[in-house]
Parts: structure tokens; C-alpha cells; sequence
């Protein structure tokens, strides 16, 4: 493992470029949704999948490596950590990690019906942080080459207003599942072509654990790796 470690992050391409937009052909062939399929996939909700000791373990990690390298948008409203850098997460939250991991292998079933199982490994393990203002913008935006991606509110209830997680259906309506997302360890599964975004904070601090599968190898740079 150290060495899988030490090469990924020596030759690893840091230059992760933003998502073409979504287009049908877009769509690669490593096990992936194809989009327009994807549009009129259903998100998977997942009560309680995290528990108070397990979002303790996240935030304990996040704490630690908050000198790391992160992604923060133009007025810092939105910030995201790379937990999985230097296989991290599974050395700190090994418990967590597992519990996505079967989350995760549960929805591919779900979503992608019963024939050949995809093999799903860690793309990105990420640590969301949105303050006034913050969120994700960008209606066309999804996770490109991913399979599954899977968030996890980490938030108390009240914490934050605004913030709302929505996707873009097939016949282009917005929906949204703030209902669904309203507790601490309530998670979300979907198809990571399906295009989704999250309304703008309006007040207080909204911390969200995502994590992408794909069929690549398990990554542990501190980026959205696009190498697969």
C-alpha cells in the first residue's frame, strides 16, 4: 500500500479540469450510467447510516488535515477536503469507510439492476464545507466517469438553512430532497450521472461527507483524480 501511496501522489496529473458538460456522448464505458438513463434514475435514501461517533471520527480527521491541500471557491463560501490523500480515511475512519463502501455496493445494485456487478473502488473521499452563499451551483453538473456517489449529511439539525441538495430529472424539473437529508448520518445514494446541485447556504455552516465509486484504481491523492 505505501507504495501505491507514494506513486500515485509523485505521478498523479494535479490538473483535475472541471466536467465537460453533460452530454449523452459524454458518458464513458468503464461501468458507468449512460446520461439520459441516469436523468430518470431514482435517488437512493439512506436513514441513519452514520452515527454520532462515526461523524465525530469525520470531523476529528477533517480537523487533522486542514493544512492540506483544498479546493475553495472564489469568496471561500465553499470549501472541500480531500480525506482520502494519503489513504487517511481508511486509516482513521475505518468504520466509516466500510459503511459507505456497503452503501455503496447496495445502490449499484439497486440502480444498475441485476446483471454483471461492478467492481467499485474509492475515487474521492471529500469533505464539503458551505458557509453563507455556498453551495454548488451549476444545474449541469455531475460526477463524470463515477458510478456511485454517495453524501452524508454530517450537520446537526438546525445547523445551517438553505443548502438544499436537488437533481435534474429527465424532463428537466427540479426536485429537491432536503426532507430526506434533514438529520445528522442520513445519506443519499445515486447514479453519478445524474445531474444535481445545492441551493446556496443561506445561514449557519453545512458540512456534507461525499464519497464517489468507480471502477478505477483506489485513489489516495490529495484531488478528484481523473487517472484511472
Amino acid at each position: 500500500m505505501a507504495a501505491t501511496i507514494s506513486r500515485q501522489l509523485d505521478a498523479c496529473n494535479l490538473s483535475d479540469m472541471p466536467d465537460k458538460p453533460a452530454t449523452e456522448a459524454s458518458a464513458d464505458s468503464h461501468g458507468t450510467m449512460p446520461f439520459s438513463t441516469a436523468q430518470s434514475s431514482a435517488v437512493q435514501y439512506i436513514p441513519s447510516l452514520l452515527d454520532s461517533e462515526d461523524i465525530a471520527a469525520v470531523f476529528a480527521l477533517g480537523a487533522e488535515m486542514s493544512d492540506e491541500l483544498q479546493w475553495v471557491n472564489f469568496d471561500h463560501s465553499s470549501a472541500v477536503t480531500y480525506l482520502h490523500r494519503g489513504d487517511m480515511f481508511g486509516q482513521r475512519c475505518p468504520v466509516v469507510k466500510e459503511k459507505l463502501r456497503l452503501a455503496a455496493v447496495a445502490a449499484e445494485r439497486a440502480l444498475y439492476g441485476n446483471g454483471k456487478r461492478r467492481k467499485l473502488t474509492f475515487r474521492c473521499v471529500e469533505l464539503h464545507r458551505s458557509t453563507r452563499n455556498g453551495g454548488l451551483p451549476e444545474k449541469e453538473h455531475y460526477d463524470r466517469g463515477s458510478v456511485v456517489t454517495v453524501d452524508v449529511r454530517l450537520s446537526p439539525e438546525g445547523a445551517f438553512s438553505g443548502g438544499e441538495f436537488r437533481t435534474v430529472e429527465a424532463d428537466g424539473s427540479v426536485k429537491g430532497h432536503g426532507a430526506s437529508f434533514a438529520q445528522p448520518g442520513n445519506a443519499m445514494a445515486f447514479a453519478s450521472h445524474k445531474r444535481h446541485h445545492v441551493a446556496p447556504v443561506e445561514t449557519g455552516e453545512r458540512f456534507v461527507l461525499v464519497a464517489e465509486f468507480w471502477t478505477g484504481e483506489a485513489r489516495v491523492c490529495g484531488h478528484r483524480c481523473t487517472q484511472r
